[in-house]
């Protein structure tokens, strides 16, 4: 068996790698909150001095990262020069199938397109999927990547239909794909977008699972399964609007002790269980969670696959242009 020692050498090398990072995901960051900036401004939010700043544009913009541009108001010289985000890079799409429907929606790195929505009664596979992206204007080579939500069938494992799902759609569309169920991406949203913004630990609950949020992620479970409730049937549908659900989301409340309980308005609006799923919890619960209704709706789930979608695109690019420069 041989040992690999770790000698100055490679620790060094390991911590100018950690730093290049830290320093581009801030320039990056930067241009990605910010839209075009000169270096100085960049060096000002950053509180990196100008010099490192200026050295991580020109790496970037040689790497067709970043683009420069004329500065403000005609002005001209290299402390007047604009540095902008190539936004292609980071230019991602979800597709997300509930009951009734397949939603696609295109987004950059700062700004959604209008959703596109089609009718979508059974279980979609990727043939569909990729119809919608495309009557969405997705086509091949349009986003550095995708994300698809689903909800999993029962015969086989989760991992595996979200495994064949993203190699079928990443060789359609040339770029890498993560497949998620539509629960966990619901999830996802509230945690970023919606009423659970802040909250650590929180219960997601929608038409077709239940998803359990820690640190602002939803918990896959061992096998990736966690909350996928369709794969006992379509019968549940709809079934967290009728009172017989309501002790199921008091047991898993008493079993998680979450903070928040976040319901999903589902299709059917004709009744809201929130009133009496407070009641039941208090009547067990000492520390009863609180419950929110959303107030993202529908969307939620193709809202969440874009900021995963996001997050993953962002990742890929600081990936690649954070490895250690004129080492040997």
């Amino acid at each position: 068996m041989s040992i690999i020692r770790e000698t100055p050498h490679r620790r060094w090398s390991g911590i100018v790698t950690r730093l290049r990072q830290l320093n581009v995901e801030a320039v990056l960051g930067t241009l990605i909150d910010n839209g075009p900036s000169t270096a100085t401004e960049i060096a000002q939010l950053t509180t990196m001095s100008l010099a490192t700043v200026n050295r991580m544009l020109q790496e970037l913009v040689a790497g067709d990262v970043v683009s420069e541009l004329p500065g403000r108001y005609g002005r001209r010289g290299q402390r007047a020069r604009m540095y902008s985000l190539r936004l292609e890079r980071l230019t991602v799409a979800a597709v997300v199938h509930q009951p009734g429907s397949l939603t696609v929606i295109r987004s950059g790195p700062r700004a959604f397109e209008p959703p596109v929505t089609v009718p979508q009664d059974d279980r979609p596979g990727p043939d569909r999927m990729a119809e919608a992206l495309g009557a969405a204007e997705v086509l091949p080579g349009d986003v550095t990547c995708l994300v698809a939500g689903t909800v999993w069938e029962g015969d086989s494992a989760p991992a595996a239909q979200a495994a064949r799902l993203a190699a079928d759609l990443s060789g359609r569309f040339g770029c890498p794909v993560v497949a998620q169920s539509t629960v966990n991406l619901a999830a996802v949203a509230e945690a970023r977008l919606g009423r659970a913004r802040g909250v650590e630990e929180f219960l997601m609950v929608t038409d077709d699972g239940m998803a359990l949020v820690v640190g602002g992620e939803p918990r896959p479970g061992a096998h990736g399964a966690a909350g996928s409730l369709l794969t006992l049937g379509n019968s549940v549908l709809d079934r967290s609007r009728e009172p017989a659900a309501i002790p199921a989301i008091v047991a898993t409340c008493l079993v998680t002790d979450p903070e928040l309980v976040v319901l999903d308005e589902g299709r059917n609006q004709v009744r809201s269980p929130a009133g009496e799923l407070r009641a039941a919890l208090a009547d067990v619960m000492a520390t009863a969670p609180r419950v929110e209704e959303s107030r993202l709706g529908r969307l939620a789930p193709a809202l969440g696959a874009v900021e995963v979608a996001r997050e993953l695109a962002f990742a890929a690019l600081l990936a690649a242009n954070s490895g250690p420069r004129g080492l040997s």
